[in-house]
Parts: C-alpha cells; structure tokens; sequence
C-alpha cells in the first residue's frame, strides 16, 4: 500500500493524469481494510489535491471531508507519542489540510473561501514556525494566497504576496521560484505591465533550465507564454523566434500525450494569432486548423484552446467581410467558454464587442465605411 501511494503521487506530480488517477483508484478499493491505517488521512487528502486540481470538485470535496474526518480519530489515538508532539503533528496536518484545499478553488466563486482556508494555514503555520521564521512552507502559503488574488481580479495585492513567497524561497528547491515567478508574470500580464512580465517568464524559464531537461515541455511553455507578451505588444520578430523554438521543443517530446497535445494545440492557434496580424489569413487559418485537429484527436471541445481558435477565425471571416460565418464562429466561441471565464477579460470582453458589432451590419443598423 505504501508504494502504490507513493506512486500515485508521483505520478500526480509528473502530471501523468491516467497512472494517477488508475492508481489513487486502486488505492481507494483497498484503503478501508489496509494495515497502514495511520496513512488513511494522508491518502485522503492527497486524493482530494489530484481531483480538485482535475477540477472534479466533488470528489475532492468528498475525499477531504474524509480526510479531516479519519485526522480527528488518529490524532485522538496516539498513546505512544507525546502529547506536544500529537498537538504540533494535529496543527501541522490542519495548516497542511487547509492549504490544499484552499489551493484548488475551481473558479472565483469559491475563492473567498479559499482565501479564509489558506489563511488559517498561513496563521498555523507561522504559529509552528515562529513569526519571524524564514521558511518554504511560510512561502507556499503566499504563493497559493496569491494565486487567489489573482483569480479574483486583484493582480496588485498577487504581487504583494508572490513577493512575500519569494523571500522564504530564496533557499528552497527550484520549482517553488519558478512558479513563483510564473505567477508573477501572470499578474503582470493582467495588469499590462508586459516588460515584466517578460522578465518573470524569462527568470521562471532560466529557472525551469536548471531542473528539466533541454527540450522538457514545461521550457516551452514558457517560450509559448514569452512569445504570447510579444504578441501583445505587436513585437511579432521576437513573438517569431520564441513561437519557432518552442514549437519545435513541443515536437521533440511524445505528443500523443493529453496535456502536450493542449500545450501544441495553442502554440498553433498562436502561431495563427501571429500570422493574422501580419495580414497573412491563409496562413493563419492553416494553423488554426492545426489547432483544430489537435483538440478534435482527443474530443476535448471545451478548452480553452479551442475558444481561442473559434474566435480567431471569426476575426479572419470578419476582415473578409464574410460577416454571417464570422457570426457563428464567435457565436460558437462563447457557447464553449468556460464557466469561470470573467467576461471582463479584454479578450473575451473584446470578442463580445466584435460579435455585437457584426449582427449590427447585418441587421443594417450600421453602415460600413469602405
């Protein structure tokens, strides 16, 4: 039991989404009946991150309400430990109970809530270590705080609390900085500020460099993500150049693989982005259709991705005057957005405008100036 948990959460941790769902299953069957019961909250609990993070939130739900359920017993049940050491056990499994939890939020709606559990932990936590304690289990905290800021639209006070994890990573492993800094360039993004956040993708990219390989699809995530603040800034050489390498990093890894085929699906809708505002359309649509196919291969008409394509050829209908078929497109587009889309997002926000403007002209209320 013990390696088939550790097992689960490895590959829950390299992303391996069908090991490790096959495995926290085969777990699940066996746990109420298994020898190692001083693991039941733990497994629980790990459970409840892989299905929150696969946003199957009542599994979660139900797999940390079982978790804290199974804490409270064993933690009521400890003869052989001290009772400082059961007291100190208890708060850190609470702050660590609180912190996952609070760290899958599915949209902003749950948000406030998360915001309430991961400070909890936060408090714990420093409550534990001290307050002045410089600590990576501190900055994990700020970190996840300031990913729900940035969900609820609050890029400033996000960077405030990246900042804040970054002083108690200085010395932790790698990754912690680099999603930190990835964090921080999304929240500079949102805010506009595209110079930094550049210079955070470039720093969680030279970061990424020393922990993964030379050609891993995380390295090209962030050379897609670098190549998209390009984008936005009309600087479509470097947009070129970063787009180039990291398409042909994608290639180099297994891409039947379901998170790569994500991953190359929006490199070719960005690539079709980039060609459509060079004004070469053909091209554009060539890639998009790309796009198209890699989404269609693995029936996932609900992602992202797959809005971004739609509105991006409605655009291109819509330059060629072709207003009907940019109509459906886009029509289509929002019929697929995700749920916890802000449609005040300039993207989205921008599209609605668009898709309002054309059924305008074709309706005959507005007159088009050649």
């Amino acid at each position: 039991m013990f390696w088939k948990y550790k097992s689960a959460t490895g590959y829950a941790q390299q992303k391996s989404i069908a090991k490790a769902k096959e495995a926290f299953e085969d777990i699940l069957k066996i746990l109420p009946d298994d020898y190692y019961r001083h693991l039941n909250h733990k497994i629980y609990m790990h459970a409840g991150i892989f299905y929150g993070k696969q946003m199957n939130m009542d599994k979660a739900e139900k797999f940390f309400n079982m978790s804290w359920e199974l804490s409270k017993k064993f933690y009521q049940n400890h003869p052989l430990r001290s009772e400082k050491r059961v007291i100190s056990e208890k708060k850190d499994f609470e702050a660590e109970f609180c912190h996952n939890k609070g760290a899958v939020p599915a949209d902003a709606d749950q948000c406030e809530k998360a915001e309430e559990l991961l400070l909890q932990s936060l408090k714990i936590k420093l409550e534990l270590l001290g307050k002045n304690s410089i600590h990576p289990d501190i900055g994990l905290r700020y970190h996840a705080l300031g990913n729900v800021y940035l969900v609820l639209m609050q890029p400033q006070k996000a960077v405030e609390y990246q900042e804040k994890a970054m002083e108690h990573f200085k010395s932790s492993p790698l990754n912690n900085l680099e999603a930190t800094y990835q964090s921080m360039a999304i929240c500079f993004e949102k805010q506009g500020n595209i110079k930094d956040c550049v210079k955070h993708y470039q720093m969680a990219l030279e970061t990424a460099t020393k922990a993964y390989p030379s050609c891993h699809p995380k390295l090209a995530e962030y050379k897609r993500r670098i190549a998209c603040a390009y984008l936005h800034q009309r600087n479509l050489d470097e947009a070129r150049k970063y787009l180039d390498e990291a398409l042909a990093m994608y290639q180099k890894n297994d891409t039947t693989d379901e998170i790569l085929h994500h991953q190359l699906a929006h490199c070719h809708a960005d690539f079709g982005q980039l060609f459509l505002m060079q004004g070469e359309r053909s091209a554009a649509i060539g890639q998009l259709e790309t796009a198209f196919q890699y989404e269609v291969e693995k029936n996932n008409f609900e992602h992202r991705d797959t809005y971004y394509c739609y509105s991006l050829l409605a655009q291109i209908h819509g330059q060629l005057l072709k207003f009907p078929a940019a109509i459906g497109l886009m029509t289509a587009a929002m019929e697929i957005l995700p749920e916890n889309t802000h449609r005040s997002e300039s993207r989205v926000a921008n599209d609605l405008r668009l898709l309002e403007y054309w059924k305008q002209i074709v309706q005959g209320n507005v007159v088009m100036l050649h």
